[in-house]
């Protein structure tokens, strides 16, 4: 199975354990430290889940290339190949999902068309002139894009990627019938740089791989205790290598459950996530 860094992802839960405790302890010390310095800032995103007060979500140049990083992993795991063509259908300005993928994209060394913004119909023309082989799209988008007359004809479309909360069976089925693609969930937020930035699946679809290098993810019930594997509850994150926002411990308001710790089909030994829907 194609891997972008097989030695992180194929590395055995030992090794993997042992990195993550190298790099929390370095994490600890940079979130003790407090805000980087103003200077090593490289850009600003915003968080848009509340529309009324978005919040601020600064990256240094490391973290731009984590994210690139974690981006290029989950085109990876859906089979892209250098130079296939992309077009990202979410905006890649301020807010963090569509400009993840763009970096992604920059990465990997596809042929990226940031076409977030632009009507449906614009985009499926471009997915037909430019023979698209994936998309990035919200739920929303993929439905709009299904809407547009002979959407289904696009036989080059073959790959969507979608945020994975609140995606449910249902919604997949109707999203990959109507365009006749596979698709793949993945998972960030913004203060981890956006889409796939924490977590994607690979094609076998039995979870969501999430980059353990880079977190540590565990799942609490409402006191804030750890549940056993396979019981559902709020995901709380650590980041172990971002820098501008590191986040220990943080609830992230999402919720879900680890469904397995054991080495994938695929070949990936990181733990799966499935998110509630």
């Amino acid at each position: 199975m194609s891997m972008w860094n097989r030695e992180m992802e194929a590395q055995s839960r030992a090794a993997l354990e042992a990195l993550q405790e190298k790099r929390l302890a370095k994490a600890l010390r940079r979130a003790e430290n407090g805000p980087v310095d103003p200077s090593r800032l490289a850009e600003f995103h915003f968080d848009y889940s509340d529309p009324e007060a978005p919040k601020a979500c600064p990256s240094t140049r490391a973290d731009l290339l984590a994210t690139a990083e974690c981006v290029a992993r989950a085109l990876a795991a859906a089979g892209f190949e250098e130079g296939d063509p992309l077009l990202v259908a979410e905006p890649t300005g301020l807010s963090t999902d569509g400009f993840a993928f763009y970096q992604g994209c920059r990465k990997f060394g596809l042929c990226c068309i940031p076409a977030g913004g632009e009507d449906a119909a614009l985009q499926m023309r471009l997915v037909a002139e430019r023979r698209m082989k994936g998309v990035f799209a919200s739920v929303d988008t993929f439905r709009r894009l299904a809407s547009v007359k002979g959407a289904r004809s696009h036989k080059s479309l073959r790959v969507g990627f979608v945020p994975a909360g609140g995606l449910k069976a249902s919604v997949r089925r109707e999203i990959e019938k109507s365009l006749g693609i596979e698709l793949f969930a993945c998972w960030g937020l913004p203060a981890t740089g956006g889409a796939a930035t924490i977590a994607c699946e690979c094609s076998k679809h039995a979870g969501l791989h999430v980059w353990e290098d880079l977190y540590i993810v565990d799942v609490v019930d409402r006191k804030g205790a750890s549940v056993p594997d396979g019981r559902t509850g709020e995901i709380v994150l650590t980041t172990l290598v971002r820098e501008a926002s590191p986040l220990i411990r943080v609830r992230t308001g999402v919720h879900g459950m680890i469904i397995s710790r054991d080495k994938c089909a695929c070949g990936r030994t990181s733990l799966r996530l499935d998110l509630a829907r």
